[in-house]
């Protein structure tokens, strides 16, 4: 029997996939948990319209993040932190505020995205960095931390 997979399932497939299982395996556990629909005419052409939107959307994803390379690459990214006249910071920068500020200047969202080797910044001055992408996608940019008074 024919079906179509609705989730990841172990050792079968993933997502979206057509698989062609035992009856039994079909009606009795994919079917009754809600793991695959039975493949007829209907759920093929759903399938690939799925499918479609999903490879539109990862196009668009994999555009965005582009975008917000070539961003990251033109110029450093600023961050004016409370700190002494010494140039220490009251408080560390953390890796999630630099993801939202980069994720904040353009349309990608924060999702996937992270920093590879980062610790915590506490110190004022130039800083390069690595972020990392979902499709392991790696690009060096620059942050500038200024302490405020």
């Amino acid at each position: 029997m024919k079906v179509i997979l609705t989730k990841d399932v172990k050792k079968l497939g993933r997502v979206g996939d057509v698989v062609e299982v035992a009856h039994g395996f079909a009606r009795n556990f994919l079917l009754l948990k809600n793991l695959a629909k039975i493949a007829d005419r209907a759920g093929l052409e759903e399938n690939t319209t799925r499918l479609k939107a999903r490879e539109l959307h990862a196009h668009a994803e994999k555009q965005n993040i582009e975008k917000l390379f070539k961003s990251l690459e033109s110029q450093p990214t600023e961050f004016i932190l409370p700190g002494d006249a010494d140039g220490h910071l009251y408080s560390g920068l953390k890796e999630s505020e630099i993801l939202a500020r980069i994720s904040r200047g353009g349309e990608t969202p924060q999702k996937g995205l992270s920093l590879s080797n980062y610790a915590s910044l506490k110190q004022s001055g130039e800083y390069t960095l690595t972020l990392q992408t979902p499709q392991n996608k790696n690009i060096k940019f620059k942050i500038l931390i200024k302490c405020q008074s």
